[in-house]
């Protein structure tokens, strides 16, 4: 019997769980249960080697690819929902156009739905009924993104304009302060957010708590080109442009960091880990750049044959998936690159969403596809009418929504 030279890693602080980071020396065929009762560890965790979970043996999840002088780094992670939604329970038609967002929110201790989309509205569902009861025309043009922030529902749309909302769906206030229409909006904290615009800036706005929810600009930066995404970790924002230029920032004060521009090939997607930032474009490349002090390098590159259109990092930060045009996603590991499964669509793919144990993708083929990484089994592949934009998932709740103006909702 061969032995290997195990190292345990904590991802994030665990609460009321201790882990012992000693080297310590293990049987290669040892069991998931028993790693956890070797190390003291909680039913409720996950284990992960070279980005695969341990469901079986050690070896299994090495692919029996046994290295016995190298030592081993078994990441410890806080097992989350990720269970799949199984069946579709209602199609409700939901705008005048196709929907390009959808989010979960809460308030009151309730989740709600908030949708948004080609017919200018913004509309808030309940989600136990399944109804709309709030519907707002306040925009203009096309409304292209929404974020949640603590008391507030922020949407921007191609008309250039912020509409800021309470939770109850009452319009509060327009914020106009960019240009060429607004492209991505992402919490900081509290009621403060991020903005991306065509007209190349990015914004760091503030909302007051209070009835006439003053805005104010804390900071501000500028592409030459048209922004294309943008993503905050922890104290780093990253922003994205249409001619391939990557910018980095520290969050407070908005000092800058750097720039990377590998190509000068537009980005279409950007999103960040710890020390890392992923970039996805229109060649297919999927680049990995390792941050370090004032600057980054490229850390390697994976490839996809068409465009990448997004790109999401898993809440344990230990893997990412892709979905490009190529009718492919494809699962990372973030630290080596090792591609770990591929997932098939039949036409090209428009988004994914990683959450721990539990892809979710979907695009022009009309399919939301399910996909479990630990076991490499297809879940389900639930048929819509219709093109699919966005998804949004929370507990076992899976949302849809697309081209043909209908909500989705399966459970």
């Amino acid at each position: 019997m061969s032995h290997l030279l195990v190292k345990l890693e904590s991802v994030s602080d665990l609460e009321n769980i201790s882990v012992n980071e000693d080297i310590t020396q293990v049987p290669s065929n040892i069991t998931c249960k028993q790693l956890k009762s070797l190390f003291n560890l909680s039913e409720s965790v996950s284990l992960y080697v070279n980005g695969n979970m341990i469901i079986n043996t050690l070896e299994e999840s090495l692919n029996n690819v046994i290295d016995s002088e190298n030592i081993k780094i078994i990441k410890v992670v806080e097992t989350k929902g990720s269970a799949p939604a199984s069946y579709c329970s209602s199609v409700i038609s939901g705008h005048n156009g196709p929907i390009l967002k959808s989010i979960f929110y809460k308030h009151k201790n309730k989740t709600f739905l908030c949708t948004a989309g080609a017919d200018k509205t913004v509309r808030f569902w309940d989600l136990l009924t399944k109804t709309q009861f709030k519907v707002n025309q306040q925009h203009n043009h096309w409304v292209m993104t929404l974020c949640e922030l603590d008391d507030y529902i922020v949407s921007g749309s191609m008309d250039s304009s912020i509409c800021v909302f309470d939770k109850d769906g009452k319009y509060i206030r327009n914020i106009n302060k960019q240009k060429k229409g607004i492209v991505k909006i992402i919490k900081v904290k509290d009621n403060e957010f991020i903005c991306g615009a065509r007209d190349g800036s990015v914004v760091h706005y503030s909302i007051e708590k209070n009835i006439e929810a003053h805005v104010h600009i804390i900071s501000k930066y500028q592409h030459k080109d048209s922004v294309s995404d943008v993503c905050v970790y922890k104290n780093l924002l990253c922003s994205s442009s249409i001619k391939g230029v990557v910018k980095v920032f520290e969050l407070h004060n908005f000092v800058y960091v750097c720039d990377l521009n590998d190509n000068q090939t537009r980005i279409n997607c950007v999103s960040m880990g710890e020390n890392s930032i992923i970039t996805g474009d229109d060649l297919g490349n999927v680049v990995v750049y390792q941050i370090s002090g004032k600057g980054a390098k490229v850390k390697y590159r994976v490839k996809h044959k068409r465009e990448v259109i997004s790109i999401c990092i898993d809440p344990n930060g230990i893997n990412f998936a892709s979905a490009s045009f190529d009718k492919t996603v494809k699962g990372w590991n973030l630290a080596t690159g090792e591609c770990l499964f591929t997932v098939h669509h039949v036409k090209e793919v428009y988004t994914v969403k990683y959450l721990n144990d539990l892809v979710i993708s979907a695009g022009k083929d009309r399919l939301v596809k399910t996909y479990r990484p630990s076991t490499k089994e297809h879940l389900n592949s639930f048929v819509t009418g219709d093109e699919v934009y966005d998804v949004c998932y929370e507990n076992k709740k899976l949302v849809a929504v697309g081209k043909d103006s209908n909500v989705y909702f399966f459970s």
